[in-house]
This record gives structure tokens, sequence and C-alpha cells, in this order.
């Protein structure tokens, strides 16, 4: 990277030379960086309805964008004495990094009260809804549950109806290795069947980036020049792994010393790899 062209170097006298049609081959050309990996659209995680367990992993190895949904449809059963873990959507472990709750939903003991929690770097545990608008389902009827997270916000909706509605600090990263669990494995599964479990935001994998361009044959002069110190035709340039130069020579007398005719280098005049690629002299 960052090569110039001599014709002739710095640090020798020129050959007494005119030279002419200085051409280079496997130059890379500059290359924007690589575009971000696809987003996914609405992903499914489940096929038909099922019986809430714990540790029941339906995904793992997912990465999640800074905006993404969760969503899914309940039908509560019984309450219970503890806390009845319903999703779970973590990068490691239960609580209370950011990631580890992103998000996660319960049912509050003893009730079908929702209590659902989307952390972000600003705070891991961080809870939608206040206590007042905590909605509270009822026993055999089906909902459906849609978590809706963006930088600056999150959104509680219950059949399609905003519930709850969070401010955030815009401040979320990508999560990478993300598991979903419906339950987890730190908490009792609530008493409920679950179905049409469907992510958003998630960012698929793309392949490594291509290498730059290569250039064609690239001319560094136009005309006849006789050859003098210093003479930099170009710099900046950054060199392939197969190139080649080239140009037209026609000596007039010789010298003394050594006469410089070419040099590429990265910086300087000798004798780290870059610094004489190639060199040349009589």
């Amino acid at each position: 990277h960052d090569v110039q062209v001599y014709f002739s170097d710095p640090w020798h006298s020129p050959a007494d030379a005119e030279v002419s049609d200085v051409i280079m081959t496997g130059l890379l050309l500059s290359s924007p960086p690589p575009s971000p990996p696809p987003r996914a659209p609405a992903v499914p995680l489940t096929s038909g309805t099922f019986k809430l367990s714990r540790s029941n992993e339906l995904a793992r190895g997912l990465t999640l964008s800074t905006s993404y949904s969760l969503s899914f449809t309940i039908t509560p059963n019984m309450t219970q004495a503890g806390w009845g873990s319903i999703a779970h959507v973590t990068t490691d472990g239960n609580c209370c990094n950011y990631g580890q709750r992103s998000p996660a939903i319960w049912f509050f003991p003893n009730t079908w009260t929702l209590y659902v929690v989307d952390g972000h770097p600003s705070n891991g545990h961080d809870e939608v809804c206040s206590g007042s608008e905590r909605p509270t389902l009822e026993k055999d009827i089906t909902y459906l549950i849609e978590v809706v997270s963006h930088p600056d916000s999150t959104t509680l909706l219950v059949d399609g109806v905003t519930r709850c509605h969070d401010a955030r600090a815009g401040d979320r990263e990508v999560l990478h290795d993300v598991q979903v669990y419906f339950s987890d494995p730190w908490h009792s599964p609530a008493d409920a069947e679950v179905s049409d479990v469907i992510m958003t935001g998630l960012l698929l994998s793309s392949p490594p980036p291509s290498p730059p361009p290569r250039a064609p044959a690239v001319p560094l002069t136009s005309g006849t020049f006789k050859l003098s110190r210093s003479n930099e035709l170009a710099r900046g340039l950054t060199l392939s792994t197969s190139y080649s130069l080239s140009f037209t020579i026609t000596p007039n007398m010789t010298q003394a010393g050594w006469g410089s005719i070419a040099h590429v280098t990265t910086d300087g005049n000798c004798c780290n790899y870059g610094q004489r690629s190639p060199a040349i002299w009589f």
C-alpha cells in the first residue's frame, strides 16, 4: 500500500538516459467499504402450536440488528406461584448485561400480567411497561404479542394495539450469537400454549467482501523524458501480489556511480519488503 514510483529515485544519481511509455499492471483500485449484511425478512422460528417448556431453544447463532421485533401468539392456562417464563432472547446467560434480555417476557407470579424487559447498553434489564400499563391476559384466550424494538424505543403491542411505549437512549449495538428460548433455562415455564413465533431484524451472514478490482495496464507518463533525481511519477498506489513495470529506455553516457533508472517503494530506499518492488539501476 501507499506505493511511490520514481524515475529516478532520491537516493542515487540518475542514469543518463531518456525514458518513455512507463506502464504498470497489477495495481488495485480503491473500493468502497463492504455493504452491511443483508437483513432477513420476517423469519418464522416455529411451525404449529407447542406448550412452553424449560430450556426450549428455538434458535441459536443469530445476528440481531439494532431494529428488530419478536411476535407470537399465546393462550394462557393456569397461573403459578413463581415467575412464568414465556420468551427469552439472549446472547449468553440470564441477566443483566446488554443482550441478555433482548427481549425477555414473563407472567408475574400468580397472574397472567406480562412483565416485558428489553435491554440496551445503558440498562441491560429495562422494563418496557410501567406498573399501570402492564397488560393482563385472560385464561384460554389467544393473544398476539409483539415486541418492536428500535434504537431509540421499544413498543409492546397486544392484538395489534400499542399497550406500552418506552424511550431508549439510542445506543443499541448489533448483537451476535443470539439464542431464542420459549421458555428459558433459568425460570419455570409459564403454563401456556404458543404458536407463530416470528422475528424480524435478523442479519443474514454474508460472504467476505471481494478483493478490490485490479486496474488494467496503467500508463504513468506521456511522452519521453530524461531521467532526473527524485522524479516521482505516482504515489499512493496499491500493488497486488502479481504486478509488472515496463518502460522503454535509450541509454546515453555511462557514469562513475550507480545510475538509478526506476524505483518502486512503499517508503525509503532499502531494504525492507516493499522498498524495492522493483528497483533498477545501471
